[in-house]
C-alpha cells in the first residue's frame, strides 16, 4: 500500500478523483488556506443552483484505504472495484434515512477541565497539516447530490473505532442540516467538518454540544473540552469540527 500513502499525492489525486467520478479541483499544499476556503464558498453557492454539494477531500492515503474497505470490500483495501463502488452508492442512496434526532443521550459526560470561554472555529482548521506547516493537498469535489447528507454514500470513510458508519453519518448530517443548515465541508481519514450559515443560538448550543459529544466523544475528551466550553464554541462558530482517534 506504500504507493497510496501521503508521500505520493499525485497518485492519490488520480485514484480519489477516479473513485469519486465527479468534477474535482486540485489544491496543492500551500501556506495560506484562504484561496481554498474562497473556492469552497463559491462552489457551495454554485452547487445550490446546479444541483451538487461540494466538499474538500484530503489526499490522504489512510482515507483512500477506508473508502476501499467500505465500498470495495472484495479488494480488501488494496483494489478499486468500480462495480462494487457503484453498488455501494446505490444501496446507500436507496436506504431510508430516518427523520429526527438520531442520538442517544444519557446524562452528561464527565472528566473535563473547568469551563473556558469558547473560541470561533473555521473550516480552515481541518485543512491544516501541522507537521508540514501548510494546508493538506486537497480536492474540491462536486458531489452529484442535492441532499448534503448523501455525500457519505460517495465518501464512506467511517465504521472504524468510534467513528460512525455510513447510515449514522447520513442520519446525523440530515438531522443537523434540517435543524441548523449544516453541511459536510471537509473530510480527511479522521476529521470531519461541517459548515453552517450562522452560529447556533446560545439557547440551542448546550443541547447541540451534547449531541456532538454523542456523535464524536473524542473531540471533547481528547481535547479536554467540557460541555459548557463546547457550547461557547458552537455559539460563535460557523464551523463544527470532529476528530476521531
Amino acid at each position: 500500500m506504500a504507493m497510496y500513502r501521503e508521500e505520493n499525492p499525485e497518485c492519490l489525486r488520480e485514484l480519489i478523483s477516479e473513485y469519486l467520478g465527479c468534477p474535482c479541483r486540485y489544491f496543492p499544499p500551500a501556506a495560506d488556506g484562504k484561496e481554498v476556503v474562497a473556492a469552497y464558498e463559491e462552489a457551495k453557492a454554485r452547487g445550490e443552483r446546479e444541483g451538487f454539494t461540494p466538499i474538500l477531500v484530503a489526499l490522504d492515503g489512510i482515507l483512500w484505504e477506508c473508502l476501499l474497505l467500505n465500498a470495495c470490500p472484495s479488494g480488501q483495501g488494496e483494489e478499486f472495484l468500480p462495480e462494487e463502488r457503484d453498488a455501494y452508492r446505490k444501496q446507500a442512496l436507496a436506504a431510508p434515512v430516518p427523520e429526527g434526532n438520531p442520538f442517544e443521550l444519557s446524562g452528561e459526560p464527565a472528566g473535563f477541565t473547568e469551563p473556558e470561554d469558547g473560541q470561533e472555529m473555521s473550516i480552515s482548521d481541518g485543512l491544516w497539516d501541522y507537521a508540514a506547516g501548510t494546508t493538506l493537498p486537497l480536492l474540491l469535489a462536486e458531489i452529484p447530490v442535492k441532499n448534503p447528507w448523501e455525500i457519505f454514500a460517495f465518501l464512506p470513510f467511517g465504521g472504524w473505532n468510534e467513528c460512525p458508519d455510513t447510515p449514522m453519518l447520513m442520519a446525523a448530517a440530515k438531522y443537523w442540516y434540517k435543524k441548523h443548515g449544516a453541511v459536510p465541508a471537509v473530510i480527511t481519514h479522521d476529521v470531519l467538518e461541517f459548515s453552517l450559515p450562522r452560529p447556533v443560538s446560545r439557547e440551542e448550543a448546550p443541547a447541540l454540544a451534547m449531541e456532538q459529544y454523542a456523535f464524536c466523544p473524542d473531540t471533547m475528551e481528547q481535547g479536554n473540552i467540557d460541555p459548557s466550553s463546547m457550547a461557547g464554541i458552537l455559539s460563535q462558530s460557523c464551523c463544527w469540527y470532529f476528530w476521531w482517534d
